[in-house]
C-alpha cells in the first residue's frame, strides 16, 4: 500500500485534497471534482481509492433519488489539506 506522501506527491494528489477542503456543505461530486482538477477520469478513481485508503477521503451517497458520489474529507484529510494549503501558499 502506498504511504501518504506518495500518494499526495502523485499526480493531482495535492490538487484533490485542496479541491475538496474548499467545497462547500457535504463534499463534492465526481464529475465535479474532474473538472476542477482536470486529468482522467481513470487517475482521479485511482487517486481516490487511495486516498480513502489512508483514512483522508470518504465517499458517501447523496440522500437524493439516484443520488450521486459524494467526496469529502475526512478529520485527518481536513488537517493535511490545512497544511497543505499553507504550505502551497507560502
Amino acid at each position: 500500500m502506498p504511504e501518504i506522501l506518495d500518494i499526495l506527491e502523485s499526480k493531482n494528489g495535492i490538487a484533490i485534497m485542496l479541491q475538496l477542503n474548499a467545497a462547500p456543505g457535504e463534499g463534492m461530486g465526481f464529475n465535479q471534482l474532474l473538472k476542477k482538477v482536470g486529468g482522467s477520469a481513470g487517475t482521479l478513481s485511482v487517486r481516490i481509492v487511495q486516498l480513502e485508503s489512508v483514512g483522508l477521503v470518504d465517499e458517501a451517497q447523496e440522500n437524493k433519488l439516484g443520488g450521486r458520489r459524494l467526496l469529502s474529507l475526512t478529520k485527518k484529510g481536513k488537517k493535511a489539506a490545512d497544511h497543505l494549503k499553507k504550505a502551497t501558499s507560502a
